[in-house]
Order: C-alpha cells, then structure tokens, then sequence
C-alpha cells in the first residue's frame, strides 16, 4: 500500500528540483579539476628521477611567491584560511618537495649501488640480497609517493582561478554583496543558497539546501512568493527580505520592479540583486 507523501516532503522535492543545476555544475567543475590535474601528476611523476635532482630548489623559488600571491590576494572574509595555509600548508608543501629530492638521490644511490653490488656478485666477492633490495625499492616508492600528493596540492593551488570559481552563479555581483550589512536577509534564488552560504557567509538566504531547517510554512511562503500568489509580500515582511537575488525577468523579478518599486543594484549569469526602496 502507498503512503500520501505529506506536504513538506512534496515542498521538498520542489526545492530540491530547483537545486539540480547547482549540483550539476559542482561535478563539472570537479571533473575539470580532475582532467587538469591527474595528466600533469603523471607526467611530473614519469620525468621525476631526472627532472627533480636539478630543478627542486628552482620549483620551490618560483612556487612560493606565487603562493604567497595567492594568499595575500585572498579575500578579508578568509584571513584565517590565509594565516592557515601560509602556517601550515606551505611548509607541508615544502617537506614534501624536499621528500621528492629526496628519493631521486636515493634512486640515483640505488642505481649505483646496484651496480656495484652486480659486479661484486659477478666477481664473487658479495652474495644477491634480495631482501634489502626490496625494503630499499619500498623505501623509494613511498617518498615517490609523497611527492605527487605535493606536486598534486601544487598544480591544482596554481591552476588559473578560474577552475576555482563556481560556474552558472552570479560572481560578478560579489563586489555589491560583499558590501551589504552582515546579517542582511535576502530573498534569493533556490539555486543560489549553497552559493550564498560559501561565498557570502556574512548574509542570510532565506532557502537553502537544507530541508530539515525550515518549516512548512516557511516553504509556502517561499513558494507564493517566487510564482507571486496572493499575499506575496507577506513573506518578504515576516522575514524582513530588503534585497532579492533572483532569476532576471521572473515574475517575482518583474514585481518587485513594477508593483514594490524595488531598484536593480546589477545582473549577471541571468540573476537580478534587487534592493527595498
């Protein structure tokens, strides 16, 4: 026999319809990251043994000031990201580069221990060690190992930002967000709450992705007021929605221009920022 779905869980599903966008352009973003990343970690891996000998003091010049770049450059929001990465992951960064150095010589002393074990075996003078052999090829393979996780946090700290920047949200609004009062609610999108919450974790969306935070009153009145039902403005006041991130020329969009006489602060990607006369 069939439950009736009540009506949150409907209220739900109609909200976590709207979400998939956002979902779909999450996994992009990381299958770009992927198809970036994986071939250059291969390809530095592969070259190692000759590339690293000669070159590591020369890659740690050239990585750190562009680290430090990129930290300095980050946004006031993220000053305790910044000092934890310039405490902590640089100098991880650091020991792991040094580890790479590290087994290239020891796979260099490898190569010529080898060698002089062979002829030794072949003059008779020493027996085969097998065993050793393979605790030091162990040895190589797990500095080898460390290396490509640094040389991974490397490329991918230093590919252009723009793998970094979310897709299909409008970005080129974050300057007129990030200047809004903390704790300003606003009306938004419901494709835009996880974005809200990650890049402007200073304002309050009123809709988000997580379902269990909000009642089923709040989710009709979210719903009357983006299809613009009757009493649409109601929702606006009880949650004191003075801005509206929304889609561009939505219904809601066009009445809160034309009926509340509410004023574009820009678009971008096909949003409005809307603000309360």
């Amino acid at each position: 026999m069939f439950r009736t779905k009540s009506r949150k869980e409907q209220l739900t599903e109609q909200i976590q319809d709207q979400s998939d966008s956002l979902a779909s352009t999450a996994a992009m973003v990381a299958d770009q990251l992927r198809e970036r990343v994986v071939p250059a970690v291969g390809q530095v891996t592969e070259n190692a043994m000759e590339w690293a000998r000669p070159r590591v003091e020369h890659g740690i010049e050239v990585a750190a000031p562009r680290l430090e770049s990129a930290v300095n450059g980050l946004a006031p929001r993220v000053d305790t990201a910044r000092d934890k990465i310039v405490d902590e992951l640089i100098p991880r960064i650091a020991e792991a580069i040094s580890a790479w150095a590290a087994a290239s010589a020891a796979a260099k002393d490898e190569a010529v221990s080898r060698g002089q074990g062979a002829a030794a075996v072949i003059s008779g003078e020493a027996v085969a060690s097998p065993k050793g052999r393979k605790k030091r090829v162990l040895l190589i393979l797990g500095l080898l190992g460390a290396a490509a996780v640094a040389i991974l946090a490397v490329v991918a700290l230093l590919l252009p930002g723009s793998v970094g920047t979310p897709a299909n949200v409008p970005n080129g609004l974050n300057l007129t967000l990030d200047r809004l009062p903390a704790h300003t609610v606003i009306f938004n999108a419901s494709a835009l709450g996880g974005w809200l919450l990650w890049a402007h974790p200073s304002l309050e969306p009123v809709i988000d992705g997580r379902s269990e935070a909000f009642t089923v009153a709040h989710f009709e009145g979210y719903i009357a007021t983006s299809q613009v039902r009757a009493g649409w403005e109601r929702f606006l006041q009880t949650t004191d929605s003075n801005y509206a991130l929304v889609e561009d020329q939505s219904p809601l969009a066009t009445a809160l221009d034309e009926r509340l006489h509410w004023r574009s602060l820009g678009t971008d990607d096909g949003y409005v920022l809307l603000a309360a006369p």
